[in-house]
C-alpha cells in the first residue's frame, strides 16, 4: 500500500514537472543571458513556484518511502494534489492565451523593433548631414548625434543578463566601403551596425536580431531573406 501511494504521488509529481520545468528553464536562460527574446513568454512566477513545490515534495517522498526517515504529513500530501490541479489549470489557461506574462518586456517582436530603430537612425543621420554636410565618422560623433536624436529612445526588445532592458547598441566601422554583413562574436542581438565612408558622405546601416533564450544573433532580414540595409546610396544586399 505504501509503494502504491508512492507511485501515485510520483505520477502527480511527474506531470507537474513535465509542465513546469520547461517553462521555468526559459526564464533561467533569460536571466543568465547574454540576450534573449521568446514569443509568449510563460509566467515568470507561477511555473517556478510549482517546480519548487514539486521538487521539495520529491525529496520528502524519497525520505519517507525510500529511506524511511519520516512520514510525509497529510497536509503536505494534500498540497501536492492541489499543486497538480493548479498546474493543469495553468496549462489550460496558457493554451487559451490567457496566462502568458502580460508585460511590456517581451511583447514587441525583434524584427519590428529593430526595423523602427533603423528608420529613426536614418532620420537622425539625415538631420545631422543637413547641418554638418558630413555623416558621423567616429564613435564620439555618432554618440553625440544619437543623444540629441530619437533613434535610441525605444528600448531594445531583448532581455539581457539578469533581465536588464537597454537601448539598442551601436557598433561603428569607419572607413567603410559598404554595409557590415558579418557579425563579430561579441556583438549581441539588439545592435545596430553602422558603417561610414572615410569622407563622411555615405553610410550603411544593418541590424543584429534573432530569437530564443539565449537569442542566436543574425542579421535582420527582409523579403527574400536578404539583410535589411539602410543607406543614403543604392545598395542590394546579397542573399
Amino acid at each position: 500500500m505504501r509503494w502504491l501511494k508512492f507511485a501515485v504521488y510520483l505520477g502527480l509529481v511527474y506531470v507537474v514537472l513535465a509542465l513546469s520545468l520547461p517553462r521555468t528553464e526559459v526564464w533561467v536562460r533569460l536571466v543568465l543571458g547574454p540576450a534573449g527574446w521568446v514569443p509568449d513568454a510563460p509566467n515568470p512566477f507561477f511555473w517556478p513556484i510549482l517546480t519548487l513545490v514539486a521538487l521539495l515534495f520529491v525529496v520528502g517522498l524519497v525520505a519517507d518511502v525510500g529511506l524511511n526517515l519520516w512520514k510525509v504529513p497529510a497536509p503536505i500530501s494534500g498540497l501536492m494534489v492541489l499543486t497538480f490541479g493548479v498546474a493543469l489549470l495553468g496549462f489550460q489557461a496558457e493554451q487559451r492565451g490567457r496566462f502568458h506574462w502580460a508585460s511590456s518586456l517581451l511583447t514587441d517582436h525583434p524584427s519590428d523593433s529593430m526595423s523602427r530603430t533603423l528608420e529613426r537612425m536614418q532620420e537622425d543621420l539625415a538631420s545631422h548631414y543637413m547641418e554638418h554636410r558630413l555623416f558621423p565618422r567616429t564613435d564620439e560623433e555618432l554618440e553625440t548625434m544619437l543623444a540629441e536624436g530619437g533613434a535610441l529612445a525605444e528600448r531594445s526588445p531583448y532581455l539581457y543578463r539578469w533581465l536588464q532592458k537597454r537601448p539598442p547598441m551601436v557598433r561603428v566601422s569607419g572607413n567603410g566601403e559598404g554595409p557590415m554583413l558579418r557579425i563579430e562574436e561579441d556583438v549581441l542581438p539588439g545592435t545596430v551596425l553602422y558603417s561610414v565612408a572615410s569622407d563622411g558622405q555615405a553610410y550603411w546601416l544593418t541590424a543584429v536580431a534573432g530569437e530564443g533564450a539565449p537569442a542566436r544573433a543574425k542579421l535582420l532580414a527582409g523579403a527574400g531573406g536578404r539583410p535589411v540595409v539602410k543607406s543614403n546610396v543604392p545598395f542590394l544586399a546579397p542573399k
